[in-house]
């Protein structure tokens, strides 16, 4: 079995692309900027942060391997005080074994990997036909929605009878827009495949303990960290919302270390243990604030 076909069997879809087509993606994010009026923030990540030439490593780097795999999703439930709130979560942001799976694959065919960060992920994994856009900027894949895991490497291995075309957007999104009535925070552009990150929830309350801008309704928290308006209405998910098997409770006093302790490398292990879907390494510093907004929610009785 090749590469790709063991990949695939341990549940990640990849592709080898040469690493020549960082150039046409380089172009191509040079002409978006131009045509598109774009805010501080993406100016930066398009500017500073993207790496769009052919990254060097101790190997010749002869391809650009992306990777997509599908996410869990847990239904979480929140107790305090007699109040109980839900959430729907993802696994994305944390620790994955998946990059050691493709370093042992590639090692195991004699080649090198190494993984990139700051690679166009979705406009790559778009392009090389793992991927469609949807209207709100998030990339879907076939049977998994949008609740897919990207990573970016560089590698050794040629790249043969690769996929490569051009920018590819869902069809249904053309006559839809659900996702645009449905966002908290008016994030969604109804002309262009384009969020407003600056207004997206999503990178509002993945960081800090600072209070909420005055102009984000109440009404909008809903998740512990980052957002899901957009997904959880969206068709293409649908299925993956049908299908959510795993679920996780916390009561009062877990609660009360969550709402008031900020390190989470700090809490006991049990809870740690629950919050696994969060756990990428990284103090989250927001769950306390975000787990406030949820339980200060009007909407939530």
């Amino acid at each position: 079995m090749d590469i790709i076909g063991k990949a695939d069997a341990l549940g990640i879809r990849i592709a080898v692309i040469p690493a020549s087509c960082l150039s046409d993606i380089k172009a191509d994010i040079k002409e978006f900027a131009l045509n598109n009026k774009l805010n501080s923030f993406q100016k930066t990540i398009v500017e500073k942060r993207y790496i769009l030439d052919v990254p060097q490593a101790d190997f010749e780097v002869r391809s650009i391997v992306i990777a997509i795999w599908s996410c869990r999703l847990i239904n979480a439930t929140y107790h305090y005080k007699g109040k109980t709130v839900h959430d729907i979560n993802d696994d994305s942001v944390a620790k994955t074994e998946k990059h050691d799976i493709l370093r042992g694959i590639f090692k195991d065919a004699g080649y090198q990997l190494l993984q990139t960060n700051w690679l166009p992920l979705k406009r790559l994994a778009v392009r090389a036909g793992l991927t469609e856009y949807g209207r709100n900027n998030i990339t879907y894949a076939k049977d998994w929605g949008s609740f897919i895991g990207i990573g970016g490497y560089v590698s050794d291995m040629p790249s043969k009878d690769c996929i490569w075309r051009d920018i590819k957007n869902m069809d249904i999104c053309d006559t839809c827009g659900m996702c645009i009535g449905n966002c908290p925070t008016c994030a969604i552009d109804r002309e262009h495949f384009l969020i407003d990150n600056e207004k997206c929830l999503t990178n509002i309350n993945a960081y800090g303990t600072q209070d909420f801008p005055e102009w984000i309704p109440k009404t909008a928290h809903h998740r512990i960290f980052e957002c899901m308006k957009c997904q959880d209405i969206c068709p293409a998910d649908k299925e993956r919302f049908l299908n959510i098997t795993e679920a996780v409770e916390f009561f009062d006093e877990e609660t009360e270390i969550m709402l008031t302790n900020h390190d989470l490398q700090s809490y006991p292990s049990p809870l740690k243990a629950k919050l696994w879907f969060i756990d990428n390494g990284r103090a989250m510093e927001c769950i306390g604030r975000n787990l406030k907004a949820m339980f200060d929610n009007p909407e939530i009785k």
